[in-house]
Parts: C-alpha cells; structure tokens; sequence
C-alpha cells in the first residue's frame, strides 16, 4: 500500500465539508450593482493575489458566514447568501446590504476561473500560500491564495473530485503552465476520457519539466501516472514510471509507484521490483510489506501472499501503527487472499474487523459486496459522548 501525503483539508462556502465537494450548476456572472437589503452595506475590490492590482471585468464569487442576503439565493442548507457576479472596470464587487454587521474576516471572495458548470474553492493554512487543486481525471490548477488563504474559484466539466496541496513558492513557469492547464481544461468534454486527459497533460509537460517547481513536478508526475494506468496503455505507463522515479529512489518512493502499478493491474512485475527495491532500503516496512502481498496475488502466488500480508499485519501491531486507512486496506487485502484460499470465515472475520475499524470505509464495503460477505454482524464501535459542559 502506499504512503502518500493527504491534501489539505477541503473549505467549501467558508464551511468546513471534510472530503466533500462544493458543486454549483452552469449560472451567470452579471455586473451587478447592489444586491440584498439592510443598513449595513459592504463592497470589495478584487485583487490578483500576485500582482495585488484589481481586477476588473472579472467573475467572482462572493459570501460572508452565516449571513443571508435578501434576493439572494442561499447555499443549500444553509443561511448562507452567495453572490455570484462580475466585478466593474474598478474591479469592484456589488454593493451588498445586509441585516447585521459583519467582520471583515468573515467575508470570502473568490475569483472565478474556468468555464465549467461546477466548482470548489479550498482555505489555506496561510495567507498568499501558493497551492495546487488537482483534478481527478483531468488536469493540474495552481494559484496564489489572498491574504485570507482563500483560492481561487475553480469550476470544471463533468463531476471531477478536486483536493488542493499548499506548495512551495510557485515560479512564473508554474504559473504559465497551470494556466495552459486551464486552458485545456476549459476545453474538455464533460466526459473526458484519461487518455484525453493524460495526452493533453504530458503535451504541456514535457516541453517544460525541467523548469517547473519540485512540488509540482510531484503532483504532476504522480497524476500522470495514475491517468496512465487508467488508460491501460503500457506505454503511456512506462513513460509516466520514468518521470515519477525521477523524484529520486528512496523506500517511500518506490513502493508508492509500485503498488500504484500493481492496484493498477499494470506491469505489476515492475512495481513488485520497485517495492522489492524499497524493502531492500526498510526490510520491516509495513507499507512495502503489504504491497508485497498484493503483488504476488496479483500475480497469482496466493499462498506467498498470505505470508507477506500477515507479515505486514504483524509488523503494524509490533510498531503501534496509527495509520488506521492503511490497516484498513490491509486486512481488505488479506480478506481477498483468505476468501481465494478458501478460508471464507476467515475473510469474514478480517472484513468485520476493517468495518469495526471504520463503518464508513468504502473499501471495506467494496470487499464485502464483491465477496458477497455481510457486514451485518460486525460490531460498530461505539463513540463515548463528550462530558457535559460545566
């Protein structure tokens, strides 16, 4: 299994949805001038975050917590007002009156980038951080937040997962790349197909790899080769392995390429030597361990699997493992090589303990279903109420 770093958590509408997308249908940007009602009103000017001159003529998205605003659509669920529009030759928003007086702080304004229907923009940790949105199953956005840690508005083609990364210092080749990214992407169908995604990627990437930042060549190197394996193309594969292993050979590297191989169902005797490679460096790592295992039952060695999987498991109770995801996987893993061995109680037992583990692992669930194992006997664990407030 692989040991990768987590995207940043996902801030939609100013509201925290931990791993869920904040998505809008197809609407438009007027030049509005005033919108909503009250006695306190409040009117912004937009700024590129990385020349700091306004921005005129130009789409945003504009809301403060917890506030409504009269006449204005609120986000579902919410008490939210949301204005959407396009800024004047100022690069002034609409006035908005409102009820209630709000802090500065509590207003967030995006600038709108893209042509798609739908959209998401992410808080960061630090004001004017330089980030990446990477598109699942399309391309790579980047950016400059605003001094408040908001990115951009970025909207897409079709239903596309969108996690963001905080960068190092972006350089203006990174900018331009991205914003050829954008372009691209602007002109996608909303079905676009990974090997669309994956020929428009490596066609703006090449020409410039060895300009771009280390931290976007990593993001850009990995999803070029997750698209590969998507397209099944061995070459588009092997291409896409030679530019990640360029990230260097340490252990955590070659066996997050490895398993990316072997889950992948591609060149997986390849991946097995990378992680065979990554074992040699940290013969007692877990991760590695369990790519093992799912290897060599990929590639048929059931028996030899059960070995390197048990081991794997052995090796993160010795080491009082945290990674509650990776445990998950691993006994998800376990339960496919128990169940072909015949062993279905055995299957069960470990499916049950990866659901007692976490009842909402989709994993696990995907396990269960294809084995046609029920879950309903598995304990959930129970989650201690907090102690009244005194």
């Amino acid at each position: 299994m692989p040991l990768i770093a987590k995207p940043l958590t996902k801030i939609s509408l100013g509201l925290m949805l931990c791993a869920s997308a904040f998505t809008v249908i197809a609407r438009e940007y007027p030049a509005l001038k005033e919108v909503g009602a009250g006695k306190n009103s409040y009117q912004f000017v937009l700024k590129d975050p990385v020349t700091n001159k306004a921005l005129p003529n130009t789409r945003y998205r504009l809301f403060a917590y917890e506030t409504p605003i009269k006449g204005v659509e609120n986000y579902p669920e919410t008490n939210v007002g949301v204005v959407y529009g396009t800024t004047d030759a100022n690069g002034k928003t609409a006035k908005v009156k409102v009820a209630k007086k709000v802090a500065s702080r509590d207003w967030v304004l995006n600038r709108v980038v893209g042509k798609g229907s739908k959209g998401e923009a992410f808080y960061m940790p630090a004001a004017n951080a330089d980030y990446a949105i990477d598109v699942d199953g399309s391309l790579v956005y980047c950016g400059k937040a605003d001094a408040n840690g908001n990115t951009d508005f970025l909207t897409v083609n079709g239903d596309h997962r969108l996690d963001s990364y905080e960068l190092d210092p972006l350089s203006e080749a990174d900018l331009a790349f991205c914003q050829q990214n954008l372009t691209a992407m602007d002109a996608f169908p909303a079905d676009v197909t990974p090997a669309q995604s994956f020929d428009a990627l490596a066609s703006l990437y090449r020409p410039v790899a060895d300009q771009l930042s280390k931290g976007l060549v990593k993001i850009v190197s990995t999803k070029l080769l997750a698209l590969s394996i998507a397209t099944k193309d061995e070459g588009k594969v092997a291409y896409a392995v030679e530019e990640r292993l360029k990230e260097g050979n340490d252990a955590d590297i070659l066996n997050n390429i490895g398993y990316d191989l072997i889950d992948g169902n591609m060149l997986v005797e390849k991946g097995l030597a990378l992680v065979d490679k990554a074992l040699e460096q940290r013969p007692d790592d877990f991760y590695a361990q369990d790519s093992k295992g799912w290897a060599l039952f990929k590639l048929g060695k059931t028996q030899d699997a059960l070995v390197w999987l048990k081991k794997s498991y052995d090796t993160y109770n010795k080491t009082d493992g945290n990674d509650t995801a990776a445990l998950i996987e691993n006994l998800a893993h376990l339960a496919e090589v128990q169940y072909q061995l015949g062993n279905k109680e055995e299957a069960t037992k470990l499916l049950h303990k990866g659901y007692e583990q976490d009842p909402s692992s989709t994993l696990i669930a995907d396990t269960a279903k294809r084995l046609n194992i029920s879950l309903e006997d598995a304990e959930v664990p129970v989650i201690a109420e907090p102690p009244p407030a005194i």
